[in-house]
Formats: structure tokens, sequence, C-alpha cells
């Protein structure tokens, strides 16, 4: 209680300090800073679905207030304030803004030991399962004799001809069982079994509401264990009615569709803008599906911008954008893109990354740390034992530096406490980097068609030594194998 109670004094304090100098001084820019201290004085776990509704209408009433002041700023000039104010009433608003699978069954280049990623080639004992252009094959390995290979069967991914409006990008198997992940019209996901014979049928099919998944950098789901983990996004915009993710199977009517969580477990790090992203992590056991039973857990976070998702051996984690909260109460300033009134320099020193974790461990509820910088992919991070290695990007051009982090289990919480970073590179802004257990590999340069200018440098984990070395090449690609890193490119 005490630490709440000091929680919320801070808050009180910073909204304070802001008022006594802030540009904004009128009746709604002060009404819009009340409705931030309401929202920022809640907590940070919403756990049942009458907690949520009410988020929602305190986050619909700071988006009001939010207009108002911004039409309040941008009529200061007119000599008839007050009909500036009632002509912007009536224009719209926009803003603009451990493994089951044989080891002798993975053949992806995984980024964790025991994570297989989805893929278009998975092998399924004595098969090879293809995806290309919508089709699945089942392809028998040394058919008719050493080294010989026949396609044995194939079906569309569709269950119609057409296909038509969805996109298949990746597929997982595990003991015979095939899962495909596709997005048009939601995200699809559907289930194959590979019998004896090498033939393929079709088990079931799900439909779930949601933005696309899909990333040029990342995939789009994992498997550990026997469960299907993976992210799903909405975008929300709470000045208009919130539609909620769903899911339904195939063939059934929109109006048949469930919550997708039915008593939400959702976290609101921090300070988010009126039109927020959310994102649940789902963890779905395969036998459930394969019985024609959509059990999955999801939770789920909200938050301004992209998730990147990385599942380690224990826990899955979300690396979410985020910034100071003292720019939220200026209403001028845009959680997508900044604010005009901001130096690069003041956007750059603000930039933080909130790291959210989800054990994979059904029982325990997610925590948050919170570290400054950017993460751009899941590569930036790596578990290791029960500590997460992480970099991050912070500063301006002229002062641009990478950050370091070791976050351990007890920086962790609910609250998500901003941790300081073990070592701090300055200068050092790489274009591809790759996390072991022992080290990470940094690769920078002046850009990618200067090959003479590429470096590798190679930051001891544990000691924080550094070596560099010169490359007469630009790596397109690092990877892990045997205890080494390999490096690929021309």
């Amino acid at each position: 209680m005490e630490s709440m109670r000091l929680d919320k004094m801070f808050w009180m304090l910073l909204v304070l300090i802001f008022l006594g100098g802030c540009a904004l001084r009128g009746p709604h820019a002060r009404a819009y800073e009340l409705a931030w201290q309401e929202a920022r004085g809640a907590s940070p776990v919403i756990q049942s679905t009458e907690d949520l509704q009410q988020r929602l209408a305190t986050m619909q009433r700071l988006a009001a207030a939010r207009k108002l002041a911004l039409d309040e700023e941008k009529c200061k000039a007119y000599r008839d304030r007050q009909r500036c104010l009632e002509a912007r009433e009536r224009l719209d608003f926009i803003v603009v803004t451990g493994s089951r699978i044989s080891t002798s069954d993975i053949i992806t280049n995984n980024q964790e030991a025991g994570v297989d990623e989805g893929g278009i080639v998975k092998k399924s004992g004595d098969y090879l399962i293809v995806l290309r252009r919508g089709t699945l094959y089942s392809i028998a390995l040394n058919a008719g004799g050493r080294n010989g290979v026949r396609v044995i069967d194939r079906q569309l991914a569709a269950s119609d001809d057409s296909g038509a409006g969805v996109w298949y990008d990746e597929i997982l198997a595990l003991d015979g069982r095939i899962v495909l992940l596709g997005y048009g019209g939601g995200t699809q996901l559907i289930g194959f079994r590979l019998d004896a014979a090498g033939r393929l049928h079709r088990d079931w099919h799900y439909t779930l509401s949601s933005q696309d998944y899909f990333s040029g950098g990342n995939y789009g789901m994992r498997l550990h264990g026997d469960r299907l983990v993976f992210k799903q996004s909405l975008d929300l915009d709470f000045t208009e009615p919130v539609v909620w993710p769903a899911w339904r199977r195939a063939g059934e009517d929109e109006s048949a569709a469930r919550p997708l969580v039915e008593v939400p477990q959702i976290l609101m790090p921090g300070l988010v803008s009126d039109r927020p992203s959310l994102h649940l992590l789902l963890s779905c056991p395969l036998p459930a599906l394969d019985a024609g039973r959509f059990e999955c857990n999801a939770r789920g976070v909200l938050s301004d911008g992209p998730a990147e998702l990385y599942v380690g051996q224990t826990s899955a984690y979300l690396a979410l954008p985020g910034w100071d909260d003292s720019l939220y109460l200026d209403p001028r300033f845009n959680a997508w893109h900044g604010g005009g009134h901001l130096s690069d320099r003041q956007l750059s020193a603000a930039q933080q990354t909130w790291l959210v974790r989800f054990p994979l461990s059904e029982s325990a509820a997610p925590s948050m740390a919170r570290i400054r910088g950017t993460i751009y992919n899941q590569f930036w991070l790596k578990e290791q034992g029960s500590d997460l290695h992480a970099l991050s990007d912070f500063g301006g051009v002229e002062d641009l530096s990478l950050l370091v982090y070791r976050v351990q289990p007890s920086d962790f919480s609910h609250t998500g406490s901003l941790i300081a970073p073990r070592h701090s590179l300055a200068g050092v802004s790489p274009a591809q980097v790759r996390i072991t257990g022992r080290a990470a590999y940094l690769v920078q340069g002046r850009g990618r068609f200067e090959a003479e200018t590429a470096q590798l440098l190679v930051v001891d984990l544990h000691t924080d030594s550094i070596a560099q070395l010169n490359l007469g090449f630009w790596p397109a690609r690092l990877e892990p194998a045997l205890g080494h890193m390999v490096l690929g490119g021309a």
C-alpha cells in the first residue's frame, strides 16, 4: 500500500510540474491533464471484463479531452476563439498516424534450440512437407531406393478450389500433425494429419479476427513442446465502439464468433495513446486442437506500436515501443510519429522499450520491465537461464549508442520499472545482430554496398570485453553453428 501511495504521489507531482510549465494553459488543456491523471492512476493489470470496460470508458473520455485541448490550442490565434471552437466541433477528427520434435526432424535453423519456428519446408519422419503457392505437398524421402524422392500427396490449403484472398505463409510439423498459418479475412489456422502412407488429411480450421501478423523479419508462430505459440494484434480506436478479437470455426457465420479472451488478463504498461494496439500472446495445446477444441490461453498487452515476439526456453517475450510518460501529458504529442514541436534529440532521448515476459507455464502471470532505446527485432533478445539479454539503440545521430542489458527475474514486475544498462557502446549502431549464450555479434558499417567498411564486433556478455574484426564483405546473415558464428554474404 505504501508503494502505491508513493506511486500516486509521484504522478501527481509530475502533473503539477507539467502544469506549471506547459504552454497549453486553457481549460480544455487542464481537463486533458486531469484525464491523463485518471488513466495513469489505475493498476497496469486488467483482470476482468468489467475492469476492461471501465478502462475503455476512461480512454474514450481521454480521447475526447485530447480533441478539445488540441482544438483550443489551434484556435488561440483567432480573434473569435469560441466561434473557431464551434466550427472545429463540426469537423471530423482525423489523426494520421524443451522440444518434443525428433532431433532428426529439425531441419530449420531456429533462433532458440528446442523451439521450432514456422517455415515452408518441414520434415516428419520419412517425409518432407512443403508449402508452395497455397498447396501443401508430402514428399517421400529415399523413395524407390537411395536418395530417391517422390511426391505422395498434395492438398490445397483452401477448402475450395479458389483460395482467393488468403496468403498461406508457413507451416509447423509434430508427430505427423501439420499446422498451416495464413491470413485473409483474419488469421487462418488449419490442421492437417499425415498418415503412414504419406497422405494428407484436413482435420480442423479456425479463423481469428486480427490484423495481418506478417513480418518480413520474424516468424508468425512457434512450437514449444506440443503447444502452438503465436501473436495476434488488433488496432483499437477508443473514439469508437471497440470490436473485441474473436474466433470461429471455418464455415461458421461471423455471428457465431466467440471472444478470444473470455476473462482478459491484459497489461497496460505506462501510458498509451487513444489509438493503441492490443497484442495477444496465444498458447494452444495441439492435442486439444486435434480434438476439435479451441482451448488457447490468451494473455495480452496494450501498446503504441508493433510488437516483436521472441520465444525462449521458459518464457515468451514481447518487445513494445514506448515513450517517457511525461510526453503523453502534452496533447500535441502523437505516440505514432512524435510531434512537430519536439526535436529529434528530444524524441530519441524519450524512446523506451517495454519488455513483457509471458511464462510458458500456464499458471504464471505476465510481468514487465522497461529499458531505454529501441529493439528492432527478435534477434536483439536472448534468454540465458533465468536472465534475458537485450540490446537497444539509444540516442540521436550525434550521440548514438548501443545499450547492453541483462534483465534478471527480479527486474520484472507488474509495474515495469526502468532498469539501468549493464554497458553502453558509444557510436555503435549495428545493422545485423545475433546473440548467443556467450556473446553478442554485431555487424556495422556505412552501407551494405561498401563492403570494405563492414566491421564485426563481438561483445562478451559475461566480461563485457569487446573484440573487433574488419570484414572484406557485407554479411547478410549471421547463423550460430557448432559453437561458432557463421557469416554469409557477398
